[in-house]
């Protein structure tokens, strides 16, 4: 799963409907990797009810990462020239992730969000 947020603790409604799109998957078998953006204070690798969830960076110091999460993407392009700064940055880190871990994986379908 590629996406944009992803709930980054417990109770988090970060992006929640796709960590329970995760859970009703590998209750079925299916073997889930998440990719989604780093945030301030997350762990980078973590491996959460059988999801493995890898957490890209896409801006330094990453204290200062202010894009994916809060608002949301589009809300914070909007409202912050930091948040607008940061967007080529984070496709950029995205998709090259994206693509070291594809390669590094054995993957059947990208679920992209």
């Amino acid at each position: 799963m590629l996406t944009s947020s992803f709930p980054r603790f417990k109770g988090d409604p970060a992006g929640i409907f796709i960590y329970n799109l995760c859970l009703q998957l590998i209750r079925k078998g299916v073997d889930i990797e998440v990719i989604a953006p780093h945030h301030h204070g997350c762990e980078f690798l973590e491996n959460r009810d059988g999801i493995k969830i890898h957490r890209f960076p896409y801006f330094y110091p990453f204290k200062y990462q202010r894009l994916s999460y809060g608002a949301g993407t589009l809300q914070n392009v909007r409202q912050s020239v930091p948040a607008m700064v940061q967007l080529p940055f984070f496709i950029i880190a995205e998709i090259l992730y994206s693509l070291w871990r594809i390669k590094r994986g054995k993957t059947d379908v990208i679920h992209a969000h």
